[in-house]
């Protein structure tokens, strides 16, 4: 995951390089992705080893959270779905930047407010599914 991010951040700055000033535009997104880089670093090493640790340890590791082998037996189902969610998720910022940056005359901002709108969409999606989402029943079906 962090070959396919390097990747995926060198894409982007090759791609503001097509921009009027191409000097000015793949400092300035270079600069503020750097900045962005160093804030999630930290974070960015604890979901990988989050999500390797998942994966190697699979339903086991689900035991920390619950003693109901069914539940756990379904952890193992989602983790396919895991790996899928991460490729997705650096994807998503890239295809919508692009169109942003290129189909308007946004330029590198474009590429940028389209890593926004990935970051917003998946945000409302998780805040939307949290908000529906019945505890009560939740709880007691755990339990």
């Amino acid at each position: 995951m962090l070959s396919f991010e390097l990747w995926y951040s060198m894409g982007l700055v090759l791609t503001v390089g097509y921009f009027a000033n191409p000097i000015v535009s793949v400092a300035s997104f270079s600069i503020c992705l750097n900045c962005l880089n160093w804030d999630l670093m930290f974070m960015l090493g604890m979901s990988e080893a989050a999500s390797a640790l998942l994966l190697i340890c699979g339903a086991a590791l689900s035991m920390a959270f619950t003693y109901k082998a069914d539940v756990s037996k379904a952890v193992s189902v989602l983790i396919p779905f895991l790996a899928i969610s991460v490729l997705l998720n650096g994807v998503q910022p890239i295809l919508s930047g692009f169109g942003l940056s290129f189909m308007t005359s946004m330029g590198v901002a474009g590429i940028w407010c389209g890593m926004i709108c990935g970051f917003l969409l998946q945000t409302l999606v998780l805040i939307t599914l949290f908000v529906m989402t019945d505890w009560e029943t939740e709880v007691t079906e755990l339990h």
